[in-house]
């Protein structure tokens, strides 16, 4: 290889340069080796190692050339070796600490690759005592190259002669390895991986900034597994048939599927690449990295685990030469924004670096990748036999917080803990914290102080009565009510119910509309120390047949049109008739001596999953510490505005009757008509001066398009969205006209088990415009919430899992369901009691959760399980769209698809097509294949249930819709001249007639890769005399998008040229003069 002569990359250095020249010049692919050395330092001796390694083994002199961005390499014969020395200890620094920093310094200054690939630096910080830091470009050396260069160098420095290990050179394995690229054996490899993977995993880890041109620092982590527990470890492995490397690897597959809730699990492997005994002996750019997929079922034991992973990774291996880069290409995955089809990578290094020299003592260790590519990459370090396991784990600032920074340690060393004594234990019974961890998060929630100096909503009410009497307490229509007059015919009805042998602790019904004689049923039944059951007048009749035999309700206060309704006959009835014909009762009030904070006031039905409801018992406490619990971020006053709009039978209206009545405040109760008119809801809203309104997501996003059209002012404080997930992203409209702070936007989980809210989130504008993911804040303060797995352990930050909620919200369970209420509900140690939410959640870094979504609405298709609900944010984040549902239909026996209902912004029939192509393609970048739905469908607006939420049983078959849209009809021509230019500048590179490449469609799902992509960035510089960069490309993958980037590029320089005109023309000619000949 003399005589600098060039020759080309191999595959696995291609795939390197591609990644390393896109984006920032920052130090990534740094790889290397600190040298902790015991004894004299001499420079003399070191240079002399440095510079005889330097020309022992060519890849040290190898260099990189650019041809008009065709890359070769070259040695580089008359290359001198790099060595940088640094004596700290003339400077009192004398600590190894101060070395290692010093050194790293050093390590991490990127190389111009064109002139060298390699450096070695000596940090002397005490007498014996220094530091040996080698760092090289992973383009030219890799792991196993390290090891040689630094047993070389050891042997120089002792005094040995050191003679090259093989007669071969790097250029040998190019060779081989372009024969195999294109040989049977290659094409059996790709086929097997093409069969492996025939849709791309899902990510584990999501990326705060999209860009593919970016590259950001990553953060190390090191901890360490005692020597005694490997043992362990290894004991059982090798009892099980094999490797300590296995139950290593299966520890980390574990971690994943339990802390993101995943049943298969796919992570990156090491492989040497060195398949003859030559390429062992050679320094050069072998190594490579493999896909392990591996299933994790839920049932599963550690040791099923362990033999899972072993013989699939005996599989794989027969597969490894194939390039990762090739794998990628095959499966697509730049296609979906991302550079792998894995996010977490894993290495066991069983490499012995503690040796004795003719000098003395040495040791060596991996150097921290400054610039670490994956989301997480693991390396398990096995350097010193005598010493603990060492576990250096990166963590990508994209991926990961500071506060994150340690957790995947942590779990492994729980899960080491507890398999250390047997591979027999279930994956869901295994830990991913420590005791201590687990103790500090189970204590539960804290006191809080409270508002209120009574213990029943009764006894409040009277209060609030004594206060504010004279004031309005319920306004509907036109009739008006005070609270003391609320108050009188409240007691009336009391003394009514209890005339017909209603006595405190009986149930009873109410089938009533919004009006102000509900609010008087409700108050009156509390007051008797009864438990009200609201029924929708809307309610199919056999529902409420069911739910009063269900309740065992004694009595039902209907409306007399209700009356004669069948499903009523088996119960007494009261209608409002024969209230109003009824003599005066005593308005004296009924003393309750035994009604208590835990005596039920309300039990609210809710959807079954067996498809029969069941009854929500809630206590007094319950709902008064539900406005306790939030008070100091509400503030509520007597002065507050209630918009009561949900039904009764929803307990969202328990959040609007009860803040209203609790503090004084008043509430105006919008009837059916008026709800069904946005124009008149809207209206009443402006009018009435409504301070705080509670809305689903579905309905306001109805109250924002009318507010839009409307000149009213709003008196608007909080806005509480409730009842369904929200996407931040539909709010964007509402925040181009309004403030954030008037009114604040608050977003509040809750379930009615857990007393309507569980959460509480403020939205901002930012959130709008930087996030698609369902933020519900942090838990209210007497509340607390932990993520769990399966098997019930809690799970850390960052993991996904079921929502549990713990504290004084959690009601009193299933009205007669002791069985269901054992299932769902439970005591903890520190006697808290907690509900098991069915919802997925991830707890963030700040201490708030994310809403993933219904673990009974994961659905399989293809084998695949998917969340309904990522689809639906990644559609929600699109331009144009209002609100989407996805679902999956299964219209025809055996024929399951999914399917995206979206309200989009009005576009007429024409353009609908191009958008819907677009949206597809936007799709088929963040999305597997799988998950991309085969149809959607444009509407004005949805269909909602009387709880204002999605009534998604009312969306029809796709093709029911006349404009609906199969996904794979999105071929659009190019339609300017630009882009029919830049599709030619595409169908030459991509090997296609122009006429085959649409303007939506993307460059790397047709079938470009990265060089053809240098390629394309040359061709388009030249053509267009502009300067684009990989960032613009990877930006800007779809032609029409490309189209508009060099359209905005190409403007600026013409907008250049014209300023420099003008600038030249204003000049004398003298001044031209001077110019022309300073620049000769």
């Amino acid at each position: 290889m003399s005589g600098n002569v060039g020759y080309p990359l191999s595959s696995v250095q291609r795939a390197v340069l591609n990644d390393y020249i896109i984006g920032e010049k920052v130090p990534k692919y740094h790889i290397g080796c600190n040298v902790d050395c015991h004894f004299e330092f001499n420079e003399k001796d070191v240079l002399y190692a440095v510079k005889k390694v330097n020309a022992l083994h060519p890849a040290l002199r190898t260099c990189l050339v650019n041809n008009d961005g065709e890359y070769s390499q070259v040695v580089n014969d008359a290359h001198e070796a790099e060595f940088r020395f640094i004596d700290l200890s003339v400077e009192g620094q004398t600590s190894r600490e101060h070395a290692l920093k010093a050194a790293q310094k050093e390590f991490d200054e990127p190389y111009n690759l064109e002139q060298n690939c390699w450096r070695a630096i000596a940090v002397k910080y005490a007498e014996n005592r220094f530091i040996l830091c080698l760092g090289y470009h992973h383009l030219f050396v890799d792991g196993v190259s390290t090891a040689i260069v630094l047993e070389d160098i050891i042997a120089l420095i002792g005094g040995n002669e050191v003679k090259p290990r093989s007669s071969l050179d790097y250029r040998s394995f190019i060779e081989s390895d372009a024969k195999y690229l294109n040989s049977k054996r290659a094409s059996r490899d790709r086929e097997f991986w093409k069969e492996d993977f025939r849709t791309i995993p899902a990510r584990v880890y999501k990326p705060k900034d999209k860009s593919l041109s970016k590259s950001f620092p990553s953060i190390t982590n090191f901890s360490s597994i005692s020597r005694n527990d490997v043992e362990q470890l290894r004991n059982h492995a090798e009892s099980q048939g094999v490797g300590l490397a296995h139950s290593l690897f299966a520890l980390v597959v574990a971690f994943i599927a339990k802390s993101k809730a995943l049943n298969e699990v796919t992570i990156g492997i090491p492989v040497h690449n060195r398949t003859t005994a030559e390429h062992k002996k050679i320094v050069g750019m072998f190594s490579g990295l493999i896909p392990l997929k591996i299933e994790v079922p839920e049932n599963d034991r550690f040791s099923d685990l362990v033999t899972r992973v072993a013989r699939k990774l005996a599989k794989v291996y027969r597969y490894q030469k194939l390039p990762i880069s090739e794998i990628n290409s095959l499966l697509k995955t730049i296609s979906y924004n991302r550079k792998h089809i894995f996010d977490v990578t894993i290495s066991y290094e069983p490499f012995p670096s503690e040796h004795k020299c003719a000098r003395g003592e040495y040791k060596a260790s991996r150097v921290p990748e400054p610039y670490e590519q994956m989301p997480l990459a693991i390396a398990i370090l096995d350097y010193h036999e005598k010493d603990d396991l060492q576990l250096m784990t990166n963590y990508n600032s994209n991926y990961f917080c500071n506060s994150e920074i340690g957790v995947v340690d942590r779990a492994i060393a729980a899960m080491v803990n507890r398999l250390k004594t047997s591979f027999d234990t279930k994956l869901s019974e295994l830990p991913l914290q420590s005791e201590r961890e687990l103790e500090a998060l189970a204590k539960g929630p804290a006191p809080i102080p409270s508002q209120f100096c009574h213990n029943t909503l009764t006894e409040q009410f009277h209060s609030v009565v004594e206060l504010y009497g004279d004031s309005v307490a319920v306004e509907c229509d036109r009739f008006v009510m005070t609270y003391e007059e609320l108050n009188r015919r409240s007691t009336f009805l009391t003394n009514t119910l209890r005339e017909r042998g209603i006595e405190q602790g009986d149930r009873v019904g109410f089938c009533l509309s919004r009006s102000c004689l509900s609010i008087v049923a409700i108050l009156a039944i509390v007051k008797l120390g009864a438990t009200y059951i609201p029924i929708d007048p809307a309610t199919p009749d056999s529902r409420i047949e069911y739910l009063i035999a269900d309740s065992g309700m004694k009595l039902i206060i209907t409306e007399d049109a209700y009356e004669g309704k069948e499903c009523l006959q088996t119960i007494p009835t009261l209608t409002i008739s024969q209230l109003t014909t009824q003599s005066e009762l005593s308005s004296q009030e009924l003393v309750l001596n035994s009604l208590n904070a835990s005596s039920p006031a309300y039990i609210i039905y809710t959807s079954g999953s067996t498809g029969k409801p069941k009854g929500v018992e809630v206590s007094h406490h319950n709902v008064l510490r539900l406005f306790d619990s939030c008070y100091s971020e509400f503030e509520f006053t007597q002065s507050d505005i209630w918009a009561v709009s949900h039904s009764l039978a929803f307990d969202f209206s328990v959040w609007e009757i009860w803040g209203a009545l609790l503090f004084g405040g008043k509430m105006v109760l919008i009837n059916e008509q008026q709800l069904r008119s946005p124009f008149d809801f809207y209206k009443i809203i402006a009018d009435k001066n409504v301070t705080i309104l509670s809305q689903t997501p579905s309905a306001f996003l109805s109250f924002d398009n009318t507010d839009a059209k409307q000149s009213s002012s709003l008196s608007l404080r909080r806005v509480v969205f409730g009842g369904e997930a929200l996407t931040p992203s539909n709010l964007k409209s509402w925040f181009a006209r309004h403030s954030d702070q008037h009114p604040k936007m608050i977003n509040m989980y809750g379930t009615t088990e857990t007393t309507v809210h569980a959460t509480y989130k403020e939205i901002s504008k930012y959130h709008a415009t930087s996030s698609s993911e369902s933020i519900i804040g942090k838990p209210l303060g007497d509340l607390d919430i932990q993520i769990q797995d399966i098997g019930g352990n809690i799970l850390p930050v960052g993991s996904i899992g079921e929502m549990v909620i713990g504290g004084a919200g959690v009601s009193l369970g299933y009205y007669h369901k002791p069985e269901l209420n054992q299932a769902k509900f439970y005591e903890s140690e520190n006697k808290t009691r907690y509900y098991r939410t069915g919802d997925l959640a991830k707890l963030l870094p700040n201490g708030e959760f994310e809403y993933i979504g219904r673990i009974d609405e994961q659905i399989k298709l293809r084998g695949y399980r998917i969340e309904l609900g990522e689809i639906e944010a990644q559609i929600s984040q699109l331009n144009g769209i209002s609100n989407c549902v996805v679902q999956l239909r299964e219209d025809v026996p055996e024929q399951k698809r999914i399917v995206a209902y979206l309200v989009c912004n009005s576009r007429n029939e024409e353009t609908q097509k191009e958008y819907l192509a677009n949206i597809k393609s936007s799709l088929q970048r963040t999305l597997p294949s799988y998950m991309v739905p085969t149809a959607f469908i444009c509407l004005d607006h949805f269909p909602l249930t009387t709880n204002g939420k999605v009534d998604k049983l009312a969306l029809l078959p796709p093709e029911s819709y006349p404009n609906w849209q199969p996904a794979n009809a999105s071929y659009v021509p190019p339609n300017t001249e630009l882009e029919i230019r830049i599709s030619q500048l595409w169908a030459d590179l991509l090997g296609k007639e122009a006429n085959e490449i649409g303007r939506f469609d993307d460059f790397f799902i047709l079938g470009g890769d990265s060089l053809m992509m240098m390629k394309l960035i040359s061709q388009c510089n030249d053509e267009f005399n502009i300067t684009l960069s990989f960032g613009d490309i990877f930006d800007n993958l779809e032609l029409n998008q490309l189209s508009h980037k060099i359209e905005r590029l190409v403007d600026k320089q013409a907008q250049t040229l014209s300023q420099l005109e003008a600038q030249v023309e204003s000049l004398s000619e003298e001044e031209i003069d001077a110019m022309l000949e300073s620049l000769s």
